[in-house]
């Protein structure tokens, strides 16, 4: 699936948090579960209402609510919480318009924010579902998991991870992806290299939620061809259409 950029935004209407896919069976949409939201404005934000300079923009509440998977065969629950920023949106009736909209702290478990292929390797697996957990409440971290799972991903397909010359020293990940570029060619080892720079940003600056949602996309489809074999899959589909002249059943 390719990411959707408007479902991964920092806030959402009150009704309206997109239909991610389900956590679990991966088939199924969730929804929200009929009056699972609760708001609650904090003592501290109701006292500020004293002060002169007090606009709506200083409320703050924190939410939970629940999350439905669509699929009868599943019904998988997502909790959701955080807390809410008011903004002032546009409304065709009433013109500008303060709103209260949600801004999601946590899921859990959390919605894939790209698909995985079935052969991926437990260990870049697990890195991966807790990059999407932290997506909501650290970019950060989730960069640098990201950047992890693809370490994991070059330790599972046997790249040399220290350097066995004196005294045992790790490799950089630079150079790690040197050596898997020197074995399998620049297709992949591009893309590894930009997440290296999104993980770094993430370790030693700050990356921006555009950035990171552009690495998780190229990495998608990385891990397509790198461990599901997506680009042996087509080549094998187009042979066997040409070998039934197009009448493949």
């Amino acid at each position: 699936m390719t990411v959707n950029i408007t479902y991964w935004t920092e806030t959402f209407g009150q009704t309206s948090i997109p239909p991610f896919s389900c956590p679990t069976c991966h088939q199924g949409t969730l929804s929200q579960v009929k009056d699972s939201r609760k708001l609650v404005q904090s003592q501290l934000s109701k006292r500020a209402r004293s002060h002169e300079d007090w606009d709506p923009s200083w409320v703050e509440e924190r939410f939970t609510l629940l999350m439905e998977c669509s699929a009868s065969t599943c019904g998988e629950l997502v909790v959701v919480s955080g807390d809410t920023v008011v903004e002032e949106e546009y409304d065709e009736e009433f013109g500008q318009a303060w709103v209260s909209n949600l801004r999601p702290r946590s899921m859990f478990p959390a919605p894939y924010i790209i698909e995985l292929p079935n052969e991926l390797p437990d260990s870049v697996r697990k890195e991966l579902e807790q990059a999407f957990a932290l997506f909501w409440s650290d970019l950060n971290a989730s960069a640098n998991r990201l950047r992890t799972s693809l370490e994991r991903g070059l330790d599972e397909v046997g790249i040399k991870k220290f350097n066995k010359t004196g005294r045992r020293i790790s490799l950089p990940l630079a150079q790690r992806i040197k050596l898997f570029e020197n074995a399998n060619g620049k297709d992949l080892s591009d893309i590894f290299n930009a997440l290296r720079h999104v993980g770094n940003l993430g370790t030693h600056a700050s990356v921006s939620r555009t950035a990171l949602l552009t690495a998780f996309t190229l990495y998608e489809h990385a891990l397509a061809e790198w461990f599901g074999g997506r680009g042996k899959k087509i080549a094998a589909m187009s042979k066997k259409l040409v070998k039934s002249r197009g009448k493949m059943k």
